[in-house]
């Protein structure tokens, strides 16, 4: 069964988690063949547009439609689409309270995203809250109705974008993780959490843009000794 899945993918390594946990669970063999075919999984991040696409955009189509807000929000808060039903800016926009991804035995927990850029809050109306479907408690988390909506927001974008690269609303998020890699005033710690990431996580998902802006800062040192 785990090699008829790709290679490095997300299906394979979760399988392979799975039948490992339960072969020793129940004292079966096979786990060394498990092993052979158990390959890591890293989130690959994908190639997405600038941010001043995403910012125009997002501008463009904050009142078009059932699912601007929910676009804006997405771009300026870092949130997983499925998280953005219940995403609810806070004070002035510069927080936003929302309920982290739903794990399996437990219901989504709050946690606090952090707007990035904070002026884009007051361009893009984020105070206004307009979303389509309301997740409010995370003991009321219905996760087929939210995929619904999420299917309903993905054709809303697609029939709108037409940017220098294929997008799709879940990639959103990958966007101000990087921006946040690259402002100096964010850690990678603070950026995760931020996110709904560990820093394991974050660090081996965006690996590349860190090492580049790390090198970046060392060559800025370098030729300010």
């Amino acid at each position: 069964m785990a090699k008829t899945t790709k290679p490095g993918s997300k299906p394979r390594h979760e399988f392979c988690q799975k039948a490992k946990a339960l072969a020793k669970f129940a004292d079966l063999p096979g786990i060394k063949k498990l092993e052979k075919v158990h390959t890591k999984y890293v989130a690959k991040v994908p190639k997405l547009p600038t941010d001043e696409e995403l910012f125009a955009f997002a501008e463009k189509h904050r009142h078009d439609g059932r699912f601007g807000w929910c676009f804006a929000a997405l771009v300026v808060y870092g949130c997983r689409v499925s998280e953005v039903y219940s995403l609810v800016p806070t004070g002035d926009g510069g927080t936003a309270s929302v309920l982290t991804l739903k794990q399996k035995g437990f219901d989504p927990k709050p946690r606090t995203a952090i707007a990035l850029p904070f002026d884009l809050v007051e361009r893009l109306d984020l105070l206004n809250v307009q979303k389509p479907f309301e997740i409010s408690d995370g003991e009321d988390y219905d996760s087929d109705a939210a995929k619904s909506q999420t299917d309903m927001f993905n054709k809303w974008l697609q029939k709108r974008w037409n940017g220098s690269t294929k997008l799709s609303n879940k990639n959103v998020r990958h966007s101000w993780c990087i921006r946040s890699i690259f402002d100096p005033k964010f850690s990678d710690g603070l950026a995760a959490r931020a996110a709904g990431h560990s820093l394991a996580l974050h660090t081996s998902t965006y690996a590349n843009a860190i090492e580049k802006r790390d090198m970046e800062e060392q060559a800025k040192l370098l030729r300010n000794t």
